[in-house]
């Protein structure tokens, strides 16, 4: 083709049908190169939709890290997502919350504190202290570095065991699972029996696991924290043999001792009822028990310099207490009714944009 070109060029005799065919290659290249050029252009504008696309979907994203084995923190995730974004607006005020899915319990907290891209979690009022205790050098100024937005609900403490146990006390050299290491359920039963000084013998098996375990007489007890009721307790029926083994210890004078007195400091006292367990628990009847707060929790980005994080949270919160009302519509979580925006903690500080909100409001 190259030396065909050349002789045309010299003014060379071609024939007629290779001129053309000449002609028509010249022509395609001119076309092909052309077209290059225009998909070259498109793919340059494509980059910079998907550029600008990717800048504004982060911009304004919050993720929540929450405990994936928790039926209650799920609806919870599931009900923020729904009420924050609904009727979304776009660009600067458009919000989008990204659940993430954890092993609850201590881990929420340090993902919380370490985690690159977690913004806030879902964890109990225990976890800080448990953390600190642990590893003082560490965590000694936890409660600085993570706060809270407000307080979400309550978490009952669920002791299902044998009827032969008519109080927790009856566990006392017993088998009881009470979930793996770190998570809410273990710190929270750890704390409860050393204080009493009931000393069990614990196992950490997952929850479906510890049922089997427990209907086979493997285990004398299992024990979860959640707020009630939980969809894993609701199908067990009195056939299965099986109740909720009382926990008095804030309701019985005899029990009241110093080291009861600390755990008042975490805990307090309520009740599973036949509301939320008809089949387990008699119409008209309650079963003492014990339970935890839980935290909507965020790092302490008031002593941050990261204005980008600062920002977008700072934006979450203002449509938080500017959406309050909905989260008490019909179809959200009846333990929505627990929450309480202006309720202290102990020890526990609350970031300085909500004490703000809650000084404004009232």
């Amino acid at each position: 083709m190259r030396r065909l070109i050349k002789k045309l060029e010299e003014g060379a005799r071609i024939p007629s049908a290779i001129k053309i065919l000449i002609s028509l290659a010249l022509f395609m290249n001119i076309s092909i190169a052309n077209a290059e050029e225009k998909i070259g252009l498109r793919d340059n504008l494509k980059h910079t939709n998907i550029s600008s696309v990717r800048k504004s979907i982060n911009k304004n994203t919050v993720t929540i890290v929450i405990d994936a084995s928790s039926d209650t923190q799920v609806h919870i995730a599931k009900d923020i997502v729904d009420v924050i974004e609904a009727d979304n607006k776009t660009g600067e005020d458009q919000i989008r919350i990204l659940p993430i899915l954890s092993k609850g319990g201590a881990q929420n907290a340090l993902d919380i504190m370490f985690l690159n891209g977690v913004d806030l979690g879902i964890i109990q009022t225990d976890i800080l202290a448990h953390l600190r205790g642990q590893n003082w050098s560490l965590y000694n100024n936890i409660f600085n570095k993570i706060k809270f937005i407000t307080k979400l609900y309550h978490a009952e403490w669920h002791v299902l065991g044998s009827k032969n146990f008519k109080n927790i006390r009856d566990l006392k050299g017993k088998v009881v699972n009470i979930s793996a290491p770190n998570s809410g359920t273990n710190i929270m039963s750890r704390n409860i029996f050393e204080l009493l000084g009931v000393k069990i013998k614990y196992t950490t098996f997952n929850n479906e696991v510890a049922f089997e375990k427990l209907k086979r007489g493997e285990i004398d007890a299992m024990i979860t924290v959640g707020g009630a009721p939980l969809n894993k307790l609701s199908g067990l029926t009195k056939a299965d043999g099986l109740h909720f083994i009382p926990a008095t210890f804030f309701f019985d004078s005899s029990e009241k001792t110093p080291l009861v007195n600390v755990l008042e400091h975490f805990y307090f006292p309520s009740y599973l009822s036949h509301e939320h367990y008809p089949n387990l628990i008699e119409k008209g009847s309650k079963v003492p028990t014990v339970a935890n707060g839980v935290m909507l929790a965020v790092y302490n980005w008031d002593q941050s310099k990261s204005s980008v994080r600062k920002r977008k949270i700072g934006k979450f919160i203002d449509r938080f207490f500017e959406k309050f009302p909905a989260f008490s519509q019909i179809g959200r979580h009846p333990k929505w009714k627990e929450t309480s925006l202006a309720a202290e903690i102990p020890e526990w500080q609350r970031l300085n944009q909500v004490k703000k909100l809650i000084k404004n409001k009232n």
